[in-house]
């Protein structure tokens, strides 16, 4: 697979296909996160002649990361750049050893984009939750008031049936609940231009075709890339002082600043993974192991 989806971006990338390409070097980012080896042979075997393919990968990744969309596709975007980090100096593209700010720049970029989409879906998430709150408490009255209107708008011939009564009003029955999980799917703020986008756009929730699909990149044990971003970045200081301090020596403001954020935010993350091990390990451990005396002499 990873070699057609090399050999795919060797091609012409058609008008109206500019999705494809950040698809097709996702893909081979994760091949790279998953097992670098064989990305590596895989690239080499492609372009032979070339000193490092993965120039090619690095840059046109750099270049089209206003393109990824969605948290799935972000997320392996910034597993890849981590991998990129994470290779030896030879290996590793060019880009991070000559402008790691760049780099970094994209990085900080992706990770603003990926927790306001986090954001946005959480809080789409609570006003479903909360709809369907309110739909509960009123369904009794709701179901009563629907029937009246549905026989009130539509005449029924008296010759029918009572099965046919009971179809239509079914039929009835079925069309409101199809209205109410359209309004649900689109947060209920589709225009009259059925848009989708309210007019402040703050209902607007991103989501692509590849969320619909899930990975091991999306199971609650995937690692977390805010904490593989650290330990990323810390190994990499550790491993790499020199690029490191020319990656974040010259940051702008808004770039030093985003920065910050981020690492508080990978904090975060770091004690909340911590304390999901806990929770699964079953809850901390005291290990009191002093014996209970048998007699108090509250007078010492």
């Amino acid at each position: 697979m990873l070699m057609l989806v090399l050999r795919r971006l060797t091609q012409p990338i058609g008008e109206g296909l500019t999705e494809l390409k950040p698809l097709l070097l996702l893909v081979v980012v994760a091949a790279l996160y998953t097992s670098h080896e064989i990305a590596l042979r895989a690239l080499a075997e492609i372009a032979p002649d070339h000193p490092n393919p993965l120039d090619y990968v690095c840059d046109e990744l750099l270049a089209c990361s206003k393109d990824i969309k969605g948290v799935h596709n972000r997320k392996m975007a910034l597993f890849g750049i981590c991998a990129f980090f994470n290779l030896p100096r030879e290996s590793r593209p060019s880009t991070v050893n000559t402008n790691p700010q760049k780099v970094i720049d994209v990085a900080i970029s992706i990770f603003d984009n990926l927790q306001r989409t986090l954001k946005a879906q959480a809080e789409n998430r609570n006003e479903d939750d909360s709809d369907s709150d309110s739909d509960e408490e009123s369904d009794d009255d709701v179901d009563t008031t629907k029937k009246k209107k549905s026989l009130n708008r539509r005449k029924l011939p008296e010759h029918l049936s009572d099965d046919d009564d009971e179809i239509d009003e079914l039929t009835f029955d079925y069309i409101d609940a199809m209205s109410k999980d359209i309004k649900t799917f689109t947060g209920g703020n589709f225009d009259d231009d059925g848009s989708g986008e309210s007019g402040d756009g703050t209902s607007f929730c991103e989501e692509t075709d590849t969320e619909q699909f899930k990975t091991a990149f999306d199971e609650d044990t995937a690692p977390d890339v805010f904490v593989y971003f650290k330990n990323t970045m810390e190994k990499f200081e550790q491993a790499e002082p020199e690029i490191f301090q020319n990656m974040v020596h010259n940051l702008t403001t808004q770039q030093s600043t985003s920065l910050k954020e981020l690492i508080t935010i990978c904090e975060q993350h770091v004690k909340s993974e911590e304390s999901k091990q806990v929770e699964q390990a079953g809850g901390y451990d005291f290990k009191a192991a002093a014996a209970v005396p048998t007699e108090f002499n509250f007078a010492k």
